[in-house]
């Protein structure tokens, strides 16, 4: 009896001394978490607003106001300062009055505006542009840059906008929105570009009689596509090694966050190989990884060369309230800026027709070398008395930046939306929801007191994703470019294709935030819909269980 005693007694001991080493460790990881939120906290706190590149970026002045004191009065007075309309097909922006971005009134409205619906028009009292076409006839908004600032090596200009429906119509599916910087110079008008995409290739080590050709595909996070020119390494030999290989190397595609690399040998195309969030590729083919058969020939896209361009992967407004868009415009490196003697100019419109004419409306648009909140340009208006008469506005104060937008966009393609389920919040119940349940300003729990609201989600297919799985029983796909957090001082997270087994991952259980491990880390291929998100004011989310991250970074190739 004594024996089984002291045998209870030693297993309480051991049970507590067991509790107080997790005590210890949940104290640890609840602190590391602190500190980690009150750095993210700190972050937002040290915002500044931008610098803003743009003159009258919330068409609040008509020209004869901005530039005026006291003012002339006549067309002037209707026509939006530094904004004027242009078929998406015209290849010569002009700055005059039949272009120019006009409110009722003035005398050239009646027989343009005033007469088709697909026009866009300046509403003067509210101070934004009406946009969107339903015939064939398409336009863009154009703005005079102030200055040629857009320079090889400024790498990206970050955008930011608000948009809202001016009607109840639901936009067409996969409308999207896109900003671009066009090059105005007579001769050669066209969206700013850079040289070809140019790959270069160089046997090392011994020679041999084999051929075999070598292509690269670049893709944007917006879906966009541009093709390296193809190389030929005609002497290289039969059975590729360590010693004996072909290497790769490409730059100048800014912008560009995957690069699906191909060779052609025998009549066989396959894919060798895949890089994500690089600017630079380098490359070396040993032959020796898994490779995916695509046919006989190279796929092919229809661009070469890199351009000043973006959209948004994913564009739903309402009628009832404004949502904030941030996009990157990358610079392209090759661009040969000497050669544009004409002004540049900043191009804003959609990719598709709207339901309605003029359904969508645009406010506070913003250009910046850095990120932030929203702010006027520094430029002030002459006569500081606007041309809007708004008596209130649903718009609340400037906002925007907290961080760059990815490249194109707003966020990487991130998690495979079957069995998807995110945490949000109905008042003070934490709830489990899937994605298509998501609604756009739904509170989604951060790893914060503050959560994050939800500004658009987006779907998607990809050919490749991961099999997670950890040692505390979580288990989903992700894409290579997610991020998951690894321990508290990983604040921007780790993409999944640089995680290794036995790797740290922050997760959620059951509510209860921990530590754990990977235990399984496979790559699945196939065809796979995913999805990703937008929030505000952080970026942090839980994904079934794994602490997520939903901005993408862009990084050099190490």
């Amino acid at each position: 009896m004594e024996a089984a005693t002291l045998r209870d007694q030693q297993q309480i001991i051991r049970l507590e001394q067991l509790r107080q080493e997790v005590d210890k460790r949940m104290d640890a990881l609840d602190q590391a978490t602190r500190a980690a939120q009150l750095a993210v906290q700190q972050g937002e706190a040290q915002r500044v607003s931008i610098v803003n590149l743009i003159d009258n970026s919330d068409f609040d002045w008509s020209q004869d106001r901005f530039l005026n004191n006291p003012v002339l009065g006549g067309d002037i007075d209707f026509e939006c300062f530094n904004w004027f309309r242009h078929l998406t097909t015209d290849t010569l922006l002009i700055e005059n009055a039949a272009h120019a971005l006009k409110y009722a009134g003035h005398s050239l409205y009646a027989a343009a505006e005033g007469a088709d619906g697909d026009i866009p028009r300046w509403d003067r009292p509210d101070g934004w542009p009406e946009i969107g076409a339903v015939g064939a006839n398409q336009y863009d908004l154009v703005s005079p840059l102030p200055e040629n600032f857009i320079q090889p090596g400024r790498g990206r200009i970050y955008l930011q906008f608000m948009a809202k429906r001016r009607t109840a119509t639901a936009l067409p599916a996969g409308i999207q929105v896109y900003g671009a910087f066009f090059d105005n110079t007579v001769g050669q008008a066209k969206v700013i570009e850079g040289g070809t995409f140019a790959l270069v290739g160089v046997r090392i080590g011994a020679a041999g009689a084999t051929s075999r050709q070598f292509k690269v595909i670049g893709t944007s996070d917006y879906g966009s596509q541009i093709e390296s020119n193809v190389v030929t390494i005609a002497d290289s030999v039969a059975v590729l090694s360590v010693a004996n290989y072909v290497r790769l190397t490409m730059s100048g595609a800014v912008g560009f966050i995957q690069f699906d690399i191909y060779e052609l040998v025998g009549g066989v195309c396959s894919r060798i190989g895949q890089i994500f969030n690089s600017i630079n590729v380098s490359y070396n083919h040993y032959d020796i990884a898994p490779k995916a058969n695509v046919g006989g020939v190279f796929p092919t896209v229809t661009l070469t060369k890199a351009r000043a361009y973006a959209q948004t992967d994913d564009f739903e407004v309402s009628d009832s309230g404004w949502t904030l868009y941030d996009l990157t415009i990358p610079i392209p490196p090759t661009y040969a800026s000497s050669a544009t003697t004409g002004k540049q100019w900043f191009r804003l419109g959609l990719t598709a027709a709207t339901a309605d004419p003029r359904q969508v409306l645009f406010d506070k648009v913003g250009l910046s070398f850095g990120f932030g909140d929203w702010s006027p340009s520094a430029r002030r208006p002459a006569n500081f008395t606007s041309s809007t008469s708004l008596s209130g506005s649903d718009q609340g104060p400037p906002t925007g930046g907290g961080g760059p937008a990815g490249d194109g966009g707003g966020g990487p393609r991130c998690w495979l939306l079957d069995g998807c389920r995110i945490n949000v919040l109905h008042g003070e119940k934490e709830l489990l929801q899937s994605f298509d349940d998501l609604k756009l300003g739904e509170r989604i729990v951060s790893n914060s007191i503050r959560s994050n609201i939800l500004l658009s989600k987006s779907r998607h297919f990809v050919e490749e994703v991961f099999l997670v799985e950890t040692a505390n029983g979580l288990s989903h796909f992700f894409t290579a470019t997610h991020r998951l957090r690894r321990n508290a001082d990983d604040l921007h997270g780790t993409p999944v294709v640089k995680l290794e087994i036995g790797n740290s991952l922050i997760t959620r259980p059951d509510k209860i935030v921990e530590s754990t491990t990977i235990t399984r880390l496979e790559l699945m291929r196939g065809r796979f819909e995913v999805g990703s998100v937008a929030l505000r004011p952080g970026h942090w989310l839980w994904v079934n269980g794994f602490g997520s991250h939903n901005i993408k970074l862009q990084e050099n190739a190490g």
